[in-house]
């Protein structure tokens, strides 16, 4: 039996602790802004690690206003930035890492087009991409910010849902047009296998998986889907040198067939992304988890609380 009535629970994504311009895709917490957080969550929550939450739920357990936190991609600045104030602050969390053989710790696709276009420095005027038969992919004009803006925005677009070798001829397209020495940069690039030893070893840090590639799983087929589950697991097994049972869908994306994958591959549970409070009605591989972006304390305070009541927006 129960020893508490039934609480709902919160599960919170944070990507990256740090001060950045431009940002355009609302990644960044600064610092500052993340302790406040972290210091909310220690003086008016239950802060708990993601699996002993989800298992609670699921068994209608869990004390008043329990709350894990959780971070997805496995930044650099997750080992410099934010590990040093959640051990400060005794908030425990897990990271989901996106990697696998030969991973070195370089920069997402989603930057390096927000480092080519989001800026003042000189480019082409037109950019003209064909696709590998010839047919014209992207026709845009890059000279103004607008244009440059619309060119990202189309670009990333395309890019999401693509195939990783189609998705990555592409991006290399896109570079070499840009003629920007384009090499990963230490305030942007993710963790090395190194780096990633040294943030599970820290206390209450726990790892994830999230794919080898970052690819939106519902657009690829079952064999794509399963080698970036698959692989990425394998990888980070093989690094940590211990199980990684916990898995966090790229951009939150899932279908049947990706749960079905998921669970085939040996993970315990699976998180989602989606505005949610987390009850016993909820299945182990559609967690729900809560997306937090830049905020004072007080108004993280007043999204915690509009969530843990089940308000959507």
């Amino acid at each position: 039996m129960p020893t508490h009535p039934e609480q709902p629970a919160v599960v919170l994504l944070y990507h990256r602790v740090a001060s950045l311009v431009p940002d355009t895709r609302g990644l960044c917490v600064p610092a500052d802004e993340f302790r406040e957080h972290m210091r909310e969550l220690r003086d008016s929550c239950h802060p708990m690690t993601l699996t002993e939450l989800v298992e609670r739920a699921l068994a209608a357990d869990l004390p008043p206003r329990a709350v894990a936190v959780t971070f997805d991609d496995g930044y650099l600045d997750n080992l410099t930035a934010a590990s040093p104030i959640l051990t400060e602050l005794g908030i425990p969390a897990t990271f989901f890492v996106v990697g696998g053989p030969g991973h070195r710790g370089g920069e997402y696709f989603w930057d390096t087009l927000e480092r080519i276009f989001e800026r003042d420095g000189p480019l082409p005027a037109f950019l003209e991409l064909a696709d590998p038969n010839g047919e014209t992919r992207h026709r845009h004009p890059t000279v103004t910010r607008e244009e440059r803006a619309a060119a990202h925005n189309a670009l990333g677009a395309d890019l999401y849902g693509l195939p990783w070798a189609r998705r990555e001829a592409l991006l290399a397209s896109v570079m070499a047009w840009s003629a920007m020495d384009l090499a990963p940069r230490e305030s942007h690039r993710s963790v090395t296998a190194d780096e990633l030893r040294q943030l599970a070893g820290r206390p209450g840090h726990s790892i994830g998986a999230h794919t080898v590639n970052h690819l939106c799983l519902p657009e690829q087929d079952a064999a794509a889907q399963s080698a970036e589950i698959v692989g990425n697991k394998t990888y980070l097994e093989s690094v940590l040198g211990t199980s990684v049972p916990v898995f966090s869908y790229p951009y939150g994306a899932f279908n049947s067939e990706t749960v079905d994958l998921v669970a085939d591959a040996g993970f315990r549970m699976a998180i989602t992304v989606e505005r949610a409070p987390l009850t016993s009605q909820v299945t182990p591989f559609t967690v729900p988890r809560v997306e937090i972006r830049s905020a004072g304390r007080e108004a993280f305070a007043q999204t915690l609380d509009a969530v843990f009541r089940g308000v959507s927006s």
